[in-house]
């Protein structure tokens, strides 16, 4: 699955596993087990929430 930024539409993650993850920004965090918090280079802030997208 492809992620984009909602600000500014950039590139900031391409994740298809727990172990196989590509991710382009700022900084990532993990809120929880499911859930990323992503900053992109424009300083928006995106909670992507992988639960139930990505193969195990």
């Amino acid at each position: 699955m492809i992620y984009r930024c909602k600000n500014c539409n950039r590139f900031i993650a391409s994740i298809k596993s727990e172990k196989n993850m590509k991710i382009k920004c700022k900084s990532v965090e993990y809120l929880d087990e499911n859930t990323l918090k992503i900053k992109c280079d424009c300083n928006n802030i995106n909670i992507i929430e992988i639960q139930g997208k990505i193969k195990t």
